[in-house]
């Protein structure tokens, strides 16, 4: 064999070995990028199945019974629920009562230098605020709401977090149905539907009449944005005259 034929010999094995390192980095860097997406999602698998195992699933009602308005809120589940709070909204129309005349008929004199505004469309209304450290299980509260009048409407808002942390809420709408039951209200929607983990909704309290996330992200893509209008148009139940409730751990709790 020539020198010429050993040159172009060791050239062409050289160019295979390039190749094939090539072909074995390419390989090889195929097989850490899938077993990092493997990774990955059998971590989102255990952390959902995690979550799902600990999921508590509160849900309410509201009733009128004997002239006074009941909100229900049930954890029919096992799993505890931790860190609640509930925003009850009872609403009016203007069209029915102007907001003058019920500020002077049933909001203290504090409460009306609030300057509350009815929404665009002419509603207003007066909140409740329940808070309970834990929720057990198998449980349900019933909360009677200062109410000085027979509402149309409610928009509810549940927040809650599980044993693990995660942090959940849905918002509700009720609405009366008098030419059937004018003594009871109808579920109109509720969102989500299922409940995700979402950051930690606070009130923000240099504008006490809105809220703020805890994560600094828009609080629209998180509260239904009808129960935000609500809420900025409604009265504090603290501002009701001749109010004595609480706050924290109100109602009767009875087992499911």
């Amino acid at each position: 064999m020539t020198a010429d034929n050993i040159a172009l010999l060791n050239a062409v094995l050289t160019l295979a070995l390039v190749l094939l390192t090539g072909v074995y980095v390419f390989l090889t860097h195929r097989l850490v990028v899938q077993t990092k997406e493997t990774s990955r999602e059998n971590a989102a698998i255990q952390t959902l199945q995690a979550r799902l195992a600990y999921f508590p699933k509160l849900s309410c009602r509201t009733n009128w019974i004997s002239d006074r308005i009941v909100v229900t809120i049930s954890n029919p589940c096992d799993h505890p629920a931790y860190d609640v709070e509930v925003f009850a909204i009872h609403c009016y129309d203007e069209n029915d009562i102007d907001i003058a005349t019920f500020s002077v008929k049933y909001i203290t004199e504090e409460g009306r230098r609030l300057g509350i505004s009815p929404t665009e469309e002419g509603f207003y209304g007066v909140f409740n605020t329940m808070a309970y450290a834990d929720f057990p299980g198998r449980k349900k509260v019933e909360v009677i709401l200062d109410t000085p009048m027979m509402p149309p409407c409610f928009h509810i808002l549940i927040q809650f977090k599980d044993v693990v942390s995660y942090n959940y809420a849905q918002t509700y709408w009720f609405f009366s149905d008098p030419p059937n039951d004018p003594h009871s209200y109808k579920l109109g929607s509720m969102r989500p539907s299922v409940p995700m983990p979402i950051p930690r909704i606070d009130r923000d309290w240099d504008n006490f009449s809105t809220f703020v996330m805890a994560d600094k992200s828009n609080v629209e893509h998180h509260v239904d944005r009808e129960f935000l209008d609500f809420f900025k148009a409604s009265f504090p139940s603290g501002y009701l005259k001749n109010t004595t409730h609480g706050i924290e751990d109100r109602g009767r709790w009875h087992d499911l």
